[in-house]
């Protein structure tokens, strides 16, 4: 009896996956507005001693008369303890960068500009966050 049950399981399974649809590769449509335009971009990376880092660029966007924003960075997965950041405006001299908030699962930045915005302006920040929890001892 309990052979029939497990076959019966079995079948049950195997159809309810065949109604799944193969993986197919998302695509953006053209007619979506600022599709050309990257915001973010990370990569994690691992080291042979086993020192994790994720470096990347996302851009803080900025309309007129405002000074400062505020951009939020997620580590997936977290990091098992604190790890090292450092952020920088790579493109704007005069944009100041602050770490805000440092988390093992992400990290809170304030970019600053030396005056108001007179027009749409965007800083591209530049950021590595790093890690040697996992590594071989």
């Amino acid at each position: 009896m309990a052979f029939v049950a497990a076959i019966g399981a079995l079948l049950v399974t195997r159809r309810a996956l065949s109604s799944f649809s193969p993986r197919r590769k998302l695509q953006v449509p053209a007619d979506v507005p600022g599709t050309d335009l990257r915001l973010q971009q990370f990569t994690r990376y691992r080291a042979a001693d086993g020192t994790q880092s994720i470096h990347g660029t996302l851009l803080a966007d900025f309309v007129p008369g405002e000074r400062s924003t505020t951009l939020y960075v997620a580590f997936c997965p977290p990091f098992e303890r604190l790890p090292s950041v450092e952020a920088e405006a790579i493109d704007d001299a005069s944009a100041s960068v602050k770490l805000t908030q440092l988390l093992h699962n992400g990290v809170q930045i304030e970019i600053r500009l030396s005056q108001p915005a007179n027009e749409k302006q965007t800083v591209t920040i530049e950021m590595v966050a790093t890690d040697s929890a996992n590594a071989e001892t």
